[in-house]
């Protein structure tokens, strides 16, 4: 018979980890690393006025402007201008500027390097070069695809093919940005260079270096949206959020709403935001592939960088769903780890749990213990084992 005491820690384990399962994501980005994007909006498209400034305000929410090293904008590098007026006098490429460099200053970018690709390809090409030679297992490579491939392609293959296996490519199966070097299509361009399907046949074999490349649905359902789903930029009072720039808001919603295109059934009333690439940085940095604006509000509400990790203070049933309620708040996670491979209670322990506190100094908050699977276990050095981590209070 299994004491009140250690059946009250048994239920509180178990229940934690519902939790854990309930709310926890699998994204790319586990905290290592480091990020870069290549962005066009200087030429045909300007969707990229919005969503450079949305990805560098969601990079910001996470508290991750120094996992930034750089960042490529025009990177259209076989000109500017041409197929896009501008708004009010101001050229695509001026318009791209402004997103890129502007949008570094507002969100705290201060040692990101802002490359603009089309004023010298070789600069962008060497720059994502030596961030690919940079990687390791334990510092990858994440590239988000938001314009044509040809400095992604060109950067890696000059870099250590070595390195590759490292790095992960982040695009949509839109076809504009994968293809677009081999498939200009106005009378003015005549180019070719590199593609998606010529990145991933060359350098995807481990022969050419095994990189990834990952694929997520187009993001225009969710992020090319009325610009009425955006007004929380200028209207939440996050806004006045200290851990933000004052103004920052308000700049990036006039940024965003550069970007309108009319869309529907009455082309002249409904007016959409286009903020779509943006939705590869969300989809790195959270595994949602449907993000919504609604979503990227709920990120930049509660900075990451904001939130001090809790700890459970009070060990009674109230003070426990309390810790819960705060780390779901808090969009965090509790980590655990499962220990039932055989009947042997300790060997378990030692293998799946111990094991870690070894390696790393610290132990997961939950431990998973059988409670009768096998047969002939040991009930009361299950207990124990649970009891001990219970007093250990490590969250």
């Amino acid at each position: 018979m299994i004491p009140h005491k250690q059946k009250t820690c048994l239920v509180i384990l178990i229940i934690l980890s519902q939790v854990v399962e309930s709310f926890a994501q699998t994204p790319l980005w586990q905290g290592n690393g480091r990020i870069v994007v290549s962005a066009d909006g200087n030429e045909h498209d300007h969707d990229d006025w919005a969503a450079t400034p949305l990805s560098l305000a969601i990079i910001a929410a996470k508290g991750l402007q120094h996992k930034l090293p750089v960042y490529i904008y025009s990177d259209h590098i076989w000109g500017s201008n041409h197929e896009h007026p501008g708004v009010n006098g101001v050229t695509p490429y001026e318009q791209m500027k402004e997103s890129a460099l502007t949008g570094g200053k507002m969100f705290g970018f201060k040692t990101t390097k802002f490359i603009c690709a089309v004023d010298n390809p070789e600069i962008a090409y060497e720059a994502l070069k030596e961030q690919v030679n940079q990687s390791t297992l334990n510092n990858p490579l994440f590239i988000i695809v938001a314009g044509p491939v040809q400095v992604i392609g060109e950067a890696v293959s000059r870099a250590d093919s070595s390195k590759r296996k490292f790095v992960t490519i982040i695009s949509t199966t839109d076809k504009w940005n994968n293809t677009h070097a081999d498939e200009p299509y106005t009378t003015w361009e005549n180019h070719s260079g590199w593609t998606i399907d010529k990145i991933k046949n060359k350098f995807a074999p481990v022969e050419g270096g095994g990189i990834k490349i990952v694929l997520i649905q187009s993001q225009n359902k969710g992020l090319k949206r009325n610009w009425k789903e955006y007004e929380w930029v200028r209207n939440a009072p996050e806004a006045n959020d200290p851990y933000y720039r004052k103004g920052s808001w308000t700049w990036l919603f006039n940024r965003l709403c550069m970007s309108t295109k009319p869309m529907g059934e009455d082309r002249d009333y409904y007016y959409a935001i286009d903020a779509s690439d943006a939705g590869k940085v969300i989809f790195l940095l959270t595994g949602n592939d449907t993000a919504t604006p609604r979503f990227c509000y709920e990120m930049m509400k509660a900075p990451t960088a904001k939130r001090p990790v809790p700890k459970l203070k009070d060990r009674t049933k109230k003070g426990v769903l309390t810790y819960l309620k705060t780390v779901i708040q808090n969009n965090q996670v509790i980590a655990g780890q499962q220990c039932s491979e055989t009947p042997d209670v300790a060997a378990n322990n030692k293998k799946a749990f111990q094991s870690i506190f070894d390696s790393t100094g610290k132990y997961p908050a939950l431990l998973g213990l059988d409670d009768g699977y096998f047969k002939d276990i040991d009930m009361q050095l299950t207990n124990r084992f649970a009891m001990d981590h219970w007093k250990k209070a490590v969250w």
